[in-house]
């Protein structure tokens, strides 16, 4: 860790910066500035070789090429020069622009210059890079989930047929498998995966207003529309760090908006948000109970030899990392909460109250990577305590109260409800033995006697185990 580290204000910045520099790249206000630039660069080429007639120019192979290397190999030094125009231009996209045009000047084209950001307005530049940035950072994000998810699924399928109690409202309940439990949890993940997957961000390039009067005044009969599409796929596809990122060509798709103010309506900053924190809502669902099974002794924990869990318990290892991933999902929700309900909501055309809530869009995601990688490191320290979970089970016979009451139904026994509730509530301790002799003495038919008599709190478990292994009801172990 370095002094910057040492001497940060946000935890994602200082303690926490090994997790989470991957996403400084997308999210940080270089990453920013070179998405920006993606966009100026494919704009300014388009517009020259496939825009109006009155703009077209022909633009050699190595002139185009130096031009996207500009973002393809951004360096500290560019973004310094970026930084150093702002301080007289106040603007940094306006920044941006003028860099663009220092770099044509230099690259042999000065007459080429003012043919930059010809016609956009700084929201047009914005949107874009922002949502390369969001695409990006989804991408990393995403990994680490796909990773909790394998896990677990993994696990789900190891443990199926590991029998363990069950609890309702905090009380036992029934039999369940370990496995089945888990499997929960991953089918939940694998849903809330499929709605991030389809969420798409729309782009704009309409001008100051969202009526692209400029673009009309140069050509008024020149197809814009096909033009903007064609831009859009050249963006996304231009991104800098696209083939760095795995499945990033498969989230967040770019769609044309052609009906907006001067901002695109930030309704997708909306969406992102509430589907990543529903994924971070599964996440904390998971932490709180593996906590729990903790507790009950149904996990141990590995130890890494020199670890200290408590300074005054030394026989202590604690569940610091699902505790730390509840913490941060935590935050890491109210932060989307309010980006979510904030964003999309804009005073007439434009004010600047969404763009300082953009540019911290890379905190929310920090923190819940934080605890995806806290998480994984939690699960790939759990020992299931198998005996301790089967004798839990098997010394609450009172589990198969639902089974008793089933069968009496079905066999048309009076008030069969309030007869087991009479044997297993109150005070007593109900033994199995109990059961089966209250069992026997039953006035049933001999099947459905046997039928109970051979019930054990390990075999009333239903597909449990086929659930487990995502088989749905199809097959009874």
């Amino acid at each position: 860790m370095d002094n910057h580290a040492f001497n940060a204000i946000s935890t994602v910045d200082g303690r926490y910066w090994d997790k989470v520099k991957e996403l400084s790249e997308p999210f940080s206000e270089k990453g920013l500035m070179r998405r920006r630039l993606v966009l100026e660069v494919e704009f300014f080429i388009l517009l020259l070789t496939e825009g109006p007639e009155r703009t077209r120019h022909d633009l050699s192979l190595v002139f185009k090429q130096s031009l996207r290397d500009l973002y393809m190999n951004f360096s500290d030094e560019d973004m310094a020069r970026i930084k150093e125009i702002e301080k007289t231009s106040e603007h940094d996209v306006k920044a941006v622009e003028n860099f663009l045009k220092e770099k044509i000047s230099v690259f042999g084209h000065p007459e080429l210059k003012e043919f930059v950001h010809m016609g956009l307005t700084s929201e047009d530049v914005n949107n874009f890079g922002y949502a390369l940035q969001s695409r990006d950072g989804f991408s990393i994000i995403m990994k680490k989930i796909d990773e909790n998810i394998n896990w677990l699924e993994k696990f789900s399928i190891a443990e199926a047929d590991t029998v363990m109690l069950a609890h309702t409202h905090g009380q036992p309940a029934t039999g369940t498998t370990l496995g089945k439990e888990t499997r929960v949890f991953v089918e939940r993940m694998k849903d809330q995966r499929v709605e991030m997957v389809r969420l798409t961000w729309p782009v704009k390039l309409t001008g100051a207003t969202g009526n692209g009067s400029t673009l009309c005044l140069i050509d008024p009969n020149f197809d814009w529309d096909g033009f903007i599409s064609v831009l859009i796929q050249r963006v996304y596809h231009h991104s800098p760090t696209i083939e760095h990122m795995g499945a990033a060509d498969t989230l967040l798709e770019f769609k044309k908006c052609m009906y907006n103010t001067q901002i695109e309506s930030h309704d997708a900053y909306a969406r992102i948000c509430n589907a990543t924190k529903v994924m971070n809502t599964i996440f904390l669902d998971l932490e709180k109970d593996i906590w729990t099974y903790i507790s009950f002794g149904y996990f141990n924990l590995k130890f890494t030899k020199g670890s200290t869990g408590s300074t005054a318990m030394p026989q202590k290892v604690n569940p610091i990392d699902f505790e730390n991933a509840e913490g941060n999902l935590g935050k890491a929700n109210a932060l989307f909460e309010h980006l979510a309900a904030t964003l999309p909501i804009s005073r007439m055309q434009r004010h600047l109250s969404d763009s300082t809530l953009m540019r911290g869009m890379g905190e929310p995601h920090a923190l819940s990577l934080i605890a995806y990688k806290a998480t994984l490191k939690g699960l790939e320290k759990l020992l299931p305590d198998r005996n301790k979970m089967k004798e839990d089970l098997n010394t609450n016979p009172g589990t198969l109260s639902e089974a008793l009451q089933l069968i009496l139904r079905l066999e048309n026994y009076p008030n069969p409800y309030d007869k087991v509730k009479e044997l297993t509530r109150g005070d007593k301790k109900i033994t199995l033995e109990a059961i089966r002799e209250f069992i026997s003495g039953l006035e049933i038919s001999e099947i459905s006697k046997r039928q109970l008599l051979d019930l054990t709190p390990e075999t009333y478990i239903g597909f449990a185990p086929s659930l487990a292994r995502g088989e749905g009801f199809g097959k009874k172990s």
